[in-house]
C-alpha cells in the first residue's frame, strides 16, 4: 500500500478563511510560500482544503471541510462536513459528516451519511456507514448499512454491510453475505465479485434466489 507522504498532510490550503485559532502560535514556522504553512501540533481551521499529494508528486485528492483541527495529543487530523474528490482515470467524489487523516498515513477514515459517487462518467453511488479511502482513493471500503448501485437507478445493485471498492480496475469484491439485484431477481450469497462496468457479477458460495411476491 502506497502511502500519502506526511510534509503534505500537514501542509492545508485555506480558501476563505473566516477563523485561524493557532493554539500554539509561538511554535508555527512559516515555509515554502505565502499560500503554505508548516503548522504547529494544535491548530483549527474553518473553510480548509487539503491537498494530498501522491508518489508521484502529483496531487492524488482533493478535500474541503468546514473545519480542520489537530491536538497534540490526538494521533489524526479531524475534518468536519467532508468532501473529497479524486480525479482520473476513475473518478471519486465523498461527501462525510466527519472524517480522520491518521498520523500513519494510511488512508482516510469517513462516518456519517457517507455518499459517494464514482466513474468516468460518475455513474455508480454508494452510501454507507463508513468509509475507509485508501491507496490515493484507488481503493475504498464501505461498512455498515451499504448500497451501490448506478446513479440513476437502473441495473444491478447490491446492499449489506461490507463491500470493496477497486476503482482503478472497476471491481467491487467482498467475503460477507450480500444481497445483489439483477434484473427482477434478487439473489442473497455470501461473497462477491463484480466488473462493475461490465455487469458482471460472480456471486461465491451460499447463493439463494429470493421470490418476492
Amino acid at each position: 500500500m502506497r502511502r500519502l507522504r506526511r510534509r503534505h498532510l500537514t501542509a492545508i490550503l485555506l480558501s476563505a478563511v473566516a477563523l485561524i485559532a493557532l493554539l500554539v502560535t509561538s511554535r508555527t514556522p512559516q515555509t515554502g510560500s505565502p499560500q503554505e504553512m508548516r503548522l504547529s501540533p494544535d491548530y483549527f481551521f474553518q473553510d480548509a482544503e487539503v491537498m494530498l499529494i501522491g508518489d508521484d508528486g502529483r496531487a492524488a485528492m482533493e478535500i474541503t471541510a468546514a473545519t480542520a483541527r489537530k491536538r497534540e495529543e490526538s494521533p489524526a487530523l479531524v475534518l468536519d462536513q467532508v468532501f473529497l474528490r479524486r480525479g482520473d482515470p476513475q473518478s471519486l467524489s465523498l461527501k462525510a459528516d466527519s472524517a480522520q487523516i491518521p498520523e500513519d498515513e494510511s488512508g482516510i477514515s469517513a462516518r456519517g451519511n457517507i455518499r459517494i459517487v464514482v466513474g468516468p462518467g460518475g455513474n455508480w453511488a454508494a452510501r454507507a456507514s463508513q468509509a475507509e479511502v485508501q491507496e490515493n482513493g484507488e481503493r475504498v471500503v464501505l461498512t455498515g448499512d451499504m448500497s451501490f448501485a448506478r446513479a440513476d437507478g437502473s441495473g444491478p445493485s447490491i446492499s449489506g454491510e461490507h463491500l470493496t471498492l477497486d476503482l482503478d480496475r472497476m471491481i467491487a469484491q467482498t467475503d460477507e453475505r450480500v444481497l445483489v439485484r439483477l434484473g427482477d431477481a434478487l439473489f442473497e450469497t455470501d461473497g462477491l465479485s463484480a466488473h462493475i462496468n461490465e455487469d458482471t457479477f460472480t456471486l461465491d458460495s451460499n447463493v439463494r434466489a429470493i421470490i418476492q411476491p
